[in-house]
C-alpha cells in the first residue's frame, strides 16, 4: 500500500509535530509494509503543487493534520485530488475535529474518516487493520468517525493516550524535520485550566515527563545545532516546582539555545519567581496568557486566578528584564465589553511588556464555549477561522475597531522603534490610543508597512493632533536614523553639523574619523545633538546629547 502525508503548514518556520510523533509509533516491520511518501509545503505556495504531488506518488491513502491556518489549504487541494482521482482514500485529524464532525462529511464528501483526540497508540492499530483488512474494519478504532455507504454517521468518540511517558517521541522518527529555525517540545500533556474557550480546557489529567527526561532530549537538539526549543505545555508552570527544575535546566544552555514557554501569570509563586531570577539573560521567551484583568471574565471563561493575582504575576515578569515578555488579551471573550477591553489594555501599557497580543476570540470545535456560546449572545463565524462576530457584550463595528486598535499595537509598540514614545504618549493622553484608531480607520492604512512610512503616518498624527508631543517624537525619529530629507517627516526640522560652524557642537571631536556625521535638533531651550558613524554599518544613532540654549 502507498500511504502519503500531506504536511501543508502556516509558514517554512513552521512544521507538524503530529506527523513524526504518529510515524515515531510504528515498529519498523510495520512500517517497511507499506510505501511511504510526504509533501510539505505552506499555505502561501499554489494547491496545484500540492496536487501534482500526490498525482505523481498516485497513494492508495492520503493522510493530514487540519487546523484553523491550513484548512482552507488542505481542503481545496484534496477536493482537486478527488475530481481527479475519487478512488483516494482519506484521512485526516486536528484539532479541526474536535467537535461534532457529521456536517464535515456532507460538506466534503472526499473524506473517509475523521480522527479525534491523541492518536499515537491508535495509530499502529489503524495502519495494522489497514494492511489486513477493508479500510471499513481498520478505522472501526477508538477516535474515529466516518459515514457507511448507507450514509449513517458512526462516531467512536475521542481518543486519550493512557500512557504518555512510554510513547516515542517525535524526534525519533526519520520525518521529523530538524532543519527548521524552531524545534517544539512536549514535556507534559493535558491542562488543569478549563478555559472554555480553549481545545485543551477538558477534563484530562496531566501527564509530566520527568525533567531528566526532558534533559536528555534537549541534549539530543542542542548536538543538532538547534538554537530555538519551543515548549508546547499548555500551562508550563502548573506544577511550580518542576518548571522551576526545568528552567534551572534551561538556563544550563546559556547563549546556546533560546526557550519559549507559556507562563499562566497568576501562578507565578516563589518557587518559580527564584528560577527566573537565576536565568541567564536571553535564555527564554515567555508568553504570558493574560486574557482580560476582569475577575467576572475569566470566572465566566472557568480560567484559574484572579485580577490581583495576575496583575502581579505580569508585573514579576516584566520588572525581570532578562526576557522577552509577550503577553495576551482576547478581544470578545465572554462578558467583556469594548471599553473594559481598552482599560485593560491601558493597564498593559502601565505593566510594559516587550509585546501586547490583542486577538479576536476564535470559537474552537470540541470547546465547551462552542456549546455555550447562545449563553453569552456570541454569534461566529461557522467556517474556520470561526472568529466571534458579536456578543452581548461587543458589536460587530467594536471588534472591527479592536482589531484595529491590535494593527495600531503591531505598528508602535512590539517593535521596539517606538515603544517607549507610544506607551509614554498613551498614558499622559488616554485619548490618544482612540484617536489614532481613528487616524487609521480614515486613511486605510495598511498592515504591512515599513519603518519610515509609520513613523511618517506617526508625525503627521502628531502633528495635528497633539503638537506637544512633536518633539519626543522628533528625537526619536533622529535617534532611529530615519530620512531627514523628506519634507513630510520630523528629519527635515534637524539640521547638518560640520566643523567649522558657528554653532558650539558639545560631541564633536577631531579624533572622530570622516564616516562621523552630526545633526541637532532645535527646540525652545534646548538642542538636542546626535552622532551617526556610518562606519558601524548602522543608520540609528551612535550617540544623542540634550544641551541647554
Amino acid at each position: 500500500m502507498k500511504i502519503l502525508w500531506l504536511d501543508i503548514n502556516s509558514s517554512f518556520s513552521h512544521s507538524s509535530l503530529a506527523i513524526p510523533a504518529l510515524d515515531a509509533q510504528l515498529e519498523s516491520s510495520l512500517r517497511s509494509k507499506a510505501v511511504w511518501e510526504i509533501v510539505s509545503g505552506t499555505i502561501k505556495m499554489e494547491s496545484n503543487y500540492f496536487v501534482e504531488e500526490i498525482e505523481r506518488f498516485a497513494p492508495q491513502l492520503i493522510l493530514s493534520t487540519v487546523w484553523l491556518f491550513n484548512h482552507n489549504m488542505v481542503m481545496e487541494t484534496l477536493a482537486k485530488v478527488s475530481a481527479l482521482s475519487p478512488h483516494r482514500r482519506v484521512v485526516l485529524g486536528g484539532p479541526q475535529f474536535l467537535g461534532e464532525n457529521r456536517d464535515y462529511f456532507q460538506r466534503y464528501p472526499f473524506i473517509d474518516a475523521l480522527f479525534r483526540g491523541e492518536g499515537e497508540e491508535i495509530f499502529p492499530k489503524f495502519i495494522e487493520r489497514l494492511l489486513l483488512y477493508p479500510f471499513y474494519k481498520a478505522i472501526e478504532l477508538e477516535g474515529f468517525c466516518y459515514l457507511t455507504k448507507d450514509g449513517i454517521y458512526h462516531d467512536k468518540g475521542s481518543a486519550q493516550v493512557a500512557f504518555f511517558n512510554k510513547l516515542k517521541w517525535p524526534e525519533e522518527s526519520s520525518l521529523f524535520n530538524w532543519d527548521k529555525p524552531f524545534l517544539q517540545i512536549e514535556t507534559s500533556r493535558g491542562c488543569f485550566n478549563r478555559c472554555s474557550f480553549c481545545v485543551s480546557g477538558t477534563s484530562r489529567s496531566i501527564e509530566e515527563l520527568s525533567p531528566d527526561i526532558v534533559k536528555g532530549r534537549i541534549e539530543e537538539m542542542v548536538k543538532k545545532g538547534v538554537k530555538e526549543i519551543r515548549i508546547l505545555d499548555r500551562t508550563f508552570n502548573a506544577n511550580s516546582k518542576r518548571a522551576a527544575e526545568l528552567i534551572d535546566i534551561f538556563s544550563q544552555y546559556r547563549g546556546e539555545v533560546e526557550f519559549h514557554l507559556e507562563i499562566h501569570p497568576a501562578l507565578i509563586d516563589s518557587h518559580l519567581e527564584k528560577a527566573l531570577n537565576r536565568a541567564p539573560i536571553g535564555a527564554l521567551h515567555i508568553e504570558v496568557g493574560v486574557q482580560s484583568f476582569r475577575e467576572e471574565v475569566l470566572a465566566a471563561c472557568k480560567r484559574a486566578g484572579n485580577m490581583e493575582q495576575t496583575v502581579r504575576g505580569v508585573k514579576i515578569l516584566c520588572k525581570n528584564g532578562r526576557f522577552i515578555i509577550h503577553t495576551d488579551l482576547l478581544i470578545a471573550i465572554p462578558l467583556y465589553s469594548y471599553q473594559e477591553m481598552v482599560e485593560d489594555l491601558a493597564k498593559m501599557f502601565e505593566l510594559y511588556p516587550h509585546e501586547i497580543q490583542l486577538e479576536s476570540l476564535k470559537i474552537l470545535p470540541g470547546t465547551t464555549l462552542q456549546q455555550e456560546h447562545l449563553k453569552y449572545g456570541i454569534k461566529y463565524n461557522p467556517l474556520p477561522p470561526y472568529q466571534v462576530l458579536e456578543s452581548s457584550h461587543i458589536s460587530l463595528s467594536e471588534i472591527i475597531r479592536g482589531e484595529l486598535i491590535s494593527k495600531v499595537i503591531d505598528h508602535y509598540y512590539n517593535p521596539f522603534h517606538f515603544r517607549e514614545f507610544f506607551r509614554r504618549a498613551t498614558l499622559l493622553h488616554p485619548a490618544l490610543l482612540e484617536e489614532l484608531v481613528d487616524f487609521y480607520q480614515d486613511r486605510d492604512i495598511p498592515i504591512s508597512i515599513g519603518v519610515e512610512r509609520r513613523a511618517l503616518n506617526l508625525w503627521e498624527f502628531v502633528s495635528s493632533h497633539y503638537p506637544s508631543l512633536i518633539e519626543d517624537l522628533a528625537v526619536r525619529w533622529m535617534e532611529l536614523g530615519l530620512s531627514y530629507r523628506d519634507r513630510e517627516g520630523a528629519g527635515f526640522l534637524s539640521r547638518s553639523w560640520k566643523p567649522g560652524d558657528t554653532l558650539h557642537n558639545p560631541i564633536y571631536s577631531k579624533e572622530k574619523g570622516v564616516t562621523t556625521r552630526y545633526r541637532y535638533l532645535k527646540f525652545k531651550n534646548r538642542i538636542h545633538w546626535f552622532q551617526y558613524d556610518r562606519a558601524k554599518g548602522s543608520s540609528r544613532a551612535a550617540l544623542h546629547f540634550i544641551a541647554l540654549c
